[in-house]
């Protein structure tokens, strides 16, 4: 599961339009220093969506935040089905990053409620997490 950072508003990670299929109602949050990994590239949408471009880090200021921070795509394509799957596909946003993410670089996570934060916690995550039941559409 991939996030775009906004290096202008920090780490914040938006509703996922993927987040309904993770099973264990977690989320990683990548550092911006991630960007700086040789062969990063951004997609501007979800990497397997026809509606893609791929982008170079430091072309972070093309990609839609408004599509990508969005908190609802559903209601605002309803007569529009071509706008309703190239908003979707904008949600899926990725930071494409060759290999593996190093733990180094990954800042905090989400979850979807203290039974999976307790679960994190036991694995021996170490860094903050924050509590939001309303990211993973639950």
């Amino acid at each position: 599961m991939s996030a775009i950072c906004n290096p202008d508003v920090g780490d914040d990670v938006p509703r996922h339009a993927l987040l309904p299929k993770l099973l264990s109602g977690e989320l990683g949050v990548p550092s911006i220093e991630v960007l700086k990994i040789p062969g990063v590239v951004l997609a501007d949408c979800n990497a397997s969506s026809p509606y893609v471009r791929f982008l170079a880090p430091s072309q972070w200021a093309l990609l839609d935040y408004e599509s990508i921070y969005a908190k609802d795509w559903n209601r605002q394509h309803v007569n529009d089905p071509y706008a309703h799957r190239v908003h979707k596909a904008r949600k899926c946003a990725e930071i494409l990053v060759p290999h593996v993410v190093e733990t180094k670089y990954v800042v905090g996570a989400y979850v979807v409620d203290q039974a999976t934060n307790l679960k994190l916690s036991s694995l021996g995550f170490d860094r903050p997490v924050t509590i939001d039941s309303e990211m993973f559409f639950r």
